[in-house]
């Protein structure tokens, strides 16, 4: 059981980098289809995973802060993800006006979505102290990882070209760095409304 739980998981992953791969090709239609089959294997590993019954003792008041974590984390990632690139043109068939984001929390780094991951796993562990999120969430997080390395060489950089590649020498890839860190605070300090020029997806 704990193997099939983080094979699905791994499986959408595998699926997502699937979408990345067909997302300059004519195969566009197969997007929305993909995405929804990505999330619905990821949400079901999760919940595999989260409910498993060998669970470790973990104080009361550390499963509301793992809540806490879990849901304030994720909806960070819901709005890096889909809130702040054009949804249509990046998850749809490909319709709307295409832009580089680097603004906002792409402004921390390349890839957020990513970097607030880790850290709803750990609300996750803390909320339901499942022993298998602490060998399934590293081994997601690497699947994720090699998900964004693939996003960048197949997709980013070559629908962006010179523009990518102009922000990929000005901000991390995941871990932040203290310039990265702060730009991105600056943009809510900056009193003549100035920030990052949307140019991405």
């Amino acid at each position: 059981m704990e193997i099939i739980g983080i094979g699905i998981g791994l499986l959408g992953f595998g699926l997502f980098a699937v979408w990345e791969c067909i997302f300059l090709t004519r195969a566009r239609f197969l997007k929305p289809v993909l995405l929804v089959t990505t999330i619905s294997l990821k949400s079901w590993a999760t919940w595999m995973v989260c409910l498993h019954p060998d669970k470790l003792p973990i104080p009361e008041w550390l499963s509301h802060l793992g809540a806490a974590l879990a849901i304030g984390f994720f909806s960070l990632m819901v709005y890096s993800i889909f809130l702040e690139v054009p949804f249509a043109a990046t998850y749809g068939t490909g319709i709307g006006e295409r832009r580089l984001i680097v603004s906002g929390t792409y402004a921390l780094c390349r890839h957020p979505g990513v970097l607030w991951y880790p850290f709803i796993g750990l609300g996750l562990f803390l909320l339901f102290s499942s022993k298998l999120i602490l060998i399934a969430w590293p081994i997601w997080s690497l699947a994720n990882a090699a998900c964004i390395i693939v996003e960048e060489k197949v997709q980013l950089e070559r629908a962006f070209g010179d523009q990518y590649r102009a922000y990929q020498s000005n901000t991390p890839m995941v871990i932040p760095t203290s310039r990265s860190l702060s730009r991105f605070l600056a943009q809510f300090t900056a009193t003549d409304g100035a920030t990052n020029e949307n140019i991405r997806q």
